[in-house]
């Protein structure tokens, strides 16, 4: 065993966006004299670059993804596993309501007691949440 106190905080640990900073702490308590390593990959599992930056014991890891999907975490201790050393964060694209498109006969007009039907197509819009108004006289 390590000795490693594997205790991670901060927003990296759990969700992070394209292009946005974020970085998670790792706690090394009790872990005596070593070497810390960290291993961040993609989704498609090339390295991520990172920062670390420690003082007493705690790391701090900062990261930038660049591509959204889920990155692999991995850290060691003096080239050893430790426990909750490995995690899995997911990345999101940024929303971008630009990429919304609409179409239909329904966009057009459409008259009253009889159904007509257009289409969102949020696929390439990111991550959110969509809300649909629909406004009359």
């Amino acid at each position: 065993s390590s000795g490693i106190n594997a205790e991670y905080g901060g927003p990296g640990t759990e969700t992070a966006w394209v292009n946005t900073p974020t970085q998670f702490f790792i706690d090394t308590t009790g872990a005596g004299f070593g070497k810390l390593d960290v291993e961040i990959k993609d989704c498609h599992g090339n390295p991520v670059p990172m920062e670390l930056w420690k003082k007493d014991h705690e790391t701090k890891v900062q990261y930038t993804p660049q591509i959204p999907g889920p990155h692999k975490i991995h850290v060691t201790y003096n080239k050893n596993d430790v426990p909750n050393g490995d995690f899995t964060v997911k990345v999101l694209a940024p929303t971008d309501s630009t990429k919304i498109r609409l179409s239909g006969d329904g966009l057009e007009k459409a008259f009253v007691n009889k159904p007509t039907h257009f289409v969102v197509d949020a696929a390439e819009a990111g991550v959110g949440d969509l809300a649909v108004t629909i406004v009359g006289p």
